[in-house]
């Protein structure tokens, strides 16, 4: 079988002959075929075409999107993007967690905090390692609070990989009410 990251490993090993992802430019132009058909045939066992295609497609359709972004300017827009869904991600997995096993005012509490979470992760440049630090002004009950549903998420096996450490980054405390 083959995954996206070797057909995209390939696709970078092709020199040359690469995807044209140009506004006007479609998946199935004669060129983009060919580099398809490249990709396929430096495959030893690919599975079924119509996986092949898929996952040539989705990479195809990704570099497409890259290319607009960089024409119209805006790549810091996405890591940016991708730093706070991925912080959101983790807060709706928490909230989750939270109704099973906090008391009901700790789960309000918690609800209401969102705008308190860190944003001290590290870059994209990163890939798959994450420093998350508490804030140094966040309030002691939210971070008890947080720790409980984070460790609730680890032994539920919802977690891949470990988590990074590092040392603290000094943020100003927000213009918000801090809650009690």
């Amino acid at each position: 079988m083959f995954s996206k990251a070797r057909v995209r490993c390939i696709h970078r090993g092709l020199g040359e002959l690469q995807w044209r992802v140009g506004s006007n430019d479609s998946f199935r132009s004669p060129h983009n075929e060919e580099v398809t058909k490249a990709i396929k045939d430096s495959m030893e066992s690919w599975g079924p075409e119509c996986l092949l295609r898929k996952a040539c497609n989705r990479l195809f359709e990704n570099l497409k999107s890259q290319k607009r972004l960089e024409l119209a300017g805006r790549t810091d827009d996405v890591k940016i993007k991708k730093l706070n869904s991925r912080r959101e991600r983790l807060f709706k997995q928490r909230l989750l967690v939270a109704r099973d096993i906090l008391e009901e005012d700790d789960y309000k509490y918690l609800k209401g905090a969102d705008v308190l979470m860190s944003d001290e992760e590290s870059g994209e440049e990163d890939k798959g390692t994450y420093i998350v630090l508490q804030p140094r002004w966040r309030n002691a009950r939210l971070t008890r609070v947080l720790h409980r549903c984070q460790q609730a998420l680890e032994s539920n096996g919802r977690r891949k990989g470990p988590r990074g450490t590092g040392s603290p980054v000094v943020n100003p405390q927000p213009k918000c009410k801090l809650l009690c």
